[in-house]
């Protein structure tokens, strides 16, 4: 099936259940122009960026092996990387238009795991995530690809 529109693939592709997405995003002139950090909610996840206040509970889920060992995330991880990925890679990210970081906050306020949009070329971006341990399986990436993919089809 060829879809017909941006939202038609994102649907494609939220239901094909990859872990990494790539797609293609506009080309318009306002293309990778900066942008202040935005807050996307579904019916279960508040999806924000992660700040200096959550350096302690971001240092904590990276000491998971399974997210050390199949992402791109340092091994070991340290607490300086947590330092750094929320004061300086995170804000960064958002200030280039290079990379959009969420965090993923169930009702529980824990942290459930992190999704990032991450710009490969003009017009391509890639979709990386994690979830902690104790709430992986309960469909919060697939759910929270969905608003994120479109979010971006939108605005990027």
């Amino acid at each position: 099936m060829v879809p017909r529109s941006a939202n038609e693939l994102c649907e494609m592709r939220s239901r094909a259940h990859t872990p990494h997405i790539r797609m293609a995003l506009g080309t318009g002139p306002e293309q990778n122009r900066p942008m202040e950090p935005v807050t996307l909610t579904t019916s279960r996840l508040l999806m924000r960026t992660v700040g200096p206040k959550d350096t302690d509970t971001v240092y904590e889920a990276a000491q998971d092996p399974d997210i050390q060992r199949w992402t791109t995330i340092p091994s070991p991880y340290l607490r300086e990387h947590a330092e750094g990925f929320v004061e300086q890679t995170v804000p960064e990210g958002w200030a280039t238009a290079s990379m959009f970081t969420f965090g993923l906050f169930p009702a529980s306020g824990e942290l459930a795991g992190m999704l990032g949009i991450t710009m490969r070329a003009l017009g391509t971006g890639e979709i990386g995530f994690w979830a902690t341990k104790e709430h992986r399986r309960k469909g919060y990436m697939t759910e929270a690809t969905r608003p994120a993919v479109h979010w971006s089809f939108t605005t990027l």
